[in-house]
């Protein structure tokens, strides 16, 4: 299938240590706003011949944008094909209600993977900073999968770096 990445935004508050975040600025240049805004994300999805992937990765977290919810809505509604590859950093405890409980189990045929990037014990993900509101977003997306109402096939979950061992704070909910 073809697939287009779309990247939200320019640079990611993440840091992932193998991430070439610094020479992706540099090729942007000086820019106004760091945040793709909704009004582009639809000029570019109408553009996007309707049988290409969404993939909402890039090289910076997608809900890192404030709009990402709003963008994977209308890509969803659209009968686009989606995939999506995410720490859930930027994502509220609200929207990942509305996604886990609402969005990915109604349009569920139409999204190939959700793939969660997740901090590790070596801090490969530098930018990472627990919180209650993180491990509630992250017990929405684990009570999805678990629960059925999203095939469990279709949800990954991985680290940066190879062990695989999660990040300490982490480590009770998995």
């Amino acid at each position: 299938m073809a697939t287009i990445e779309i990247t939200t935004m320019i640079g990611c508050p993440l840091m992932c240590t193998f991430c070439p975040q610094d020479n992706l600025k540099q090729s942007y240049g000086k820019v106004n706003d760091k945040y793709m805004s909704l009004e582009t994300f639809t000029v570019i999805l109408d553009k996007i011949p309707s049988n290409v992937r969404i993939d909402f990765s890039g090289m910076a977290e997608p809900w890192a944008n404030p709009h990402a919810t709003q963008m994977l809505e209308m890509t969803l509604r659209r009968g686009r094909p989606v995939a999506i590859y995410t720490t859930l950093y930027g994502m509220s405890v609200e929207d990942s209600v509305y996604i886990t409980e609402t969005l990915l189990p109604r349009f569920e045929k139409q999204v190939d993977i959700v793939c969660l990037h997740m901090p590790d014990n070596n801090m490969n993900m530098r930018g990472y900073k627990g919180s209650d509101d993180y491990r509630q977003i992250l017990k929405n997306f684990l009570n999805m999968a678990r629960s059925g109402a999203f095939p469990a096939k279709k949800f990954k979950a991985m680290t940066m770096d190879k062990s695989g061992h999660i990040h300490s704070d982490l480590k009770d909910l998995l």
